[in-house]
């Protein structure tokens, strides 16, 4: 599972915060800071899958300095294992 999400139709990159906990998913304001800290990784970059590895790394390091909590890193990164890939095809 990546942390997120590409749009081809719209041409956006958007965070996939609802796999996030709520207390980060749900944080406006978080959520407006990792957009604008991520910006210069994606604006004028060509998507592809390896620019969306490196943001899923971008991200977790930037959510793991603003919420030092204690096994937040061992739930996100146990996100990345999900395979979802096949959702859409299984209904």
């Amino acid at each position: 599972m990546r942390l997120t999400v590409w749009i081809p139709e719209e041409g956006t990159l958007e965070l996939n915060y609802m796999w996030l906990p709520t207390f980060i998913g749900m944080n406006t304001v978080l959520k407006k800071e990792i957009e604008e800290h991520i910006a210069p990784y994606v604006v004028g970059k060509e998507f592809s899958d390896k620019l969306q590895l490196s943001l899923d790394s971008v991200i977790m390091d930037f959510i793991f300095i603003k919420c030092p909590i204690p096994g937040l890193r061992e739930y996100i990164q146990a996100l990345r294992n999900i395979d979802d890939t096949q959702r859409d095809e299984q209904g």
